[in-house]
């Protein structure tokens, strides 16, 4: 049985209750679980969320490989942390898993908290890469993503390892930031030339080459992934709009600073309106 202890601040007060999982009972998905450490960090560091991921896959029969991020020499190249681990990841489902079966990457401090949940309750037919968002910001998770072990899985965790090569002199965030661009050129390929990318890509990726703080980087995401919708919150961009934006969210009068007012325009927009 899993013990799970509840906050303080909830109405049960402290008092834990228990979670009695049964083992899956199909295991032809053959899954891999993949905790990257870095060198010289203590594992006890972790030991709670290990564990719970031990137990976890001991029950459903999922593998999990937990291990240093100096397993493989040739990921030695790589001087950030954490693009070094999804290098590491690439070549252990190069080496370790087989062909089409899954690979759930995650963080050393991801733990588990509801062992009744399957990890292929999240695979769909026709879909080989998954990722998520955090709920607080327009962020997809570097911390944790499930892939197939085939070509195009492999591909896209080996892409987004050797994209550390690829990151601007600014505050880029790591693989945080970095992602939101990868997945950009991932999905458009016509954004990683300058020739072909659009002024949209071209304005994401000059926000994250300025960027000096974590502000910057969070704007750089929801740049991103702006794409072709037809609005988008004003503030992310600190009130600026390019030719290719349509409408704008949170146009608040409270928010807005005054400006020298056209009463000409004003007049236009007002007959307009009168004549719609």
């Amino acid at each position: 049985a899993l013990k799970l202890q509840t906050p303080e601040w909830t109405s049960n007060m402290s008092q834990p209750y228990y979670i009695y999982p049964k083992p899956r009972n199909d295991t032809s998905i053959d899954v891999h679980i993949v905790v990257v450490v870095v060198q010289g960090t203590p594992m006890k560091n972790y030991a709670t969320a290990r564990q719970s991921v031990e137990c976890y896959g001991a029950l459903h029969n999922y593998t999990l490989a937990v291990f240093y991020d100096d397993r493989y020499k040739e990921c030695s190249d790589h001087r950030d942390i954490f693009f070094k681990r999804h290098c590491n990841v690439h070549l252990y489902m190069k080496e370790k898993m087989r062909e089409n079966s899954w690979l759930l990457f995650i963080d050393g401090d991801v733990g588990v908290v509801n062992p009744r949940v399957l990890i292929e309750e999240y695979i769909k037919p026709g879909y080989e890469i998954y990722l998520f968002d955090r709920f607080w910001n327009w962020e997809i998770a570097a911390l944790s993503y499930l892939v197939k072990n085939n070509e195009r899985g492999r591909g896209w965790v080996n892409g987004f390892a050797t994209f550390e090569f690829q990151l601007p002199k600014s505050h880029h965030g790591t693989d945080n930031g970095a992602l939101h661009p990868y997945m950009m050129f991932y999905l458009v390929p016509e954004t990683r030339n300058a020739t072909t990318r659009s002024r949209m890509s071209s304005l994401c990726l000059s926000i994250w080459n300025r960027s000096t703080s974590w502000d910057d980087v969070f704007a750089m995401e929801a740049c991103c992934r702006t794409g072709y919708g037809w609005s988008r919150d004003l503030w992310t961009l600190h009130s600026h709009w390019t030719d290719d934006d349509f409408m704008m969210h949170a146009v608040k009068e409270k928010d807005l600073k005054p400006y020298p007012e056209d009463e000409s325009e004003r007049q236009r927009c007002h007959v307009s309106a009168l004549a719609g």
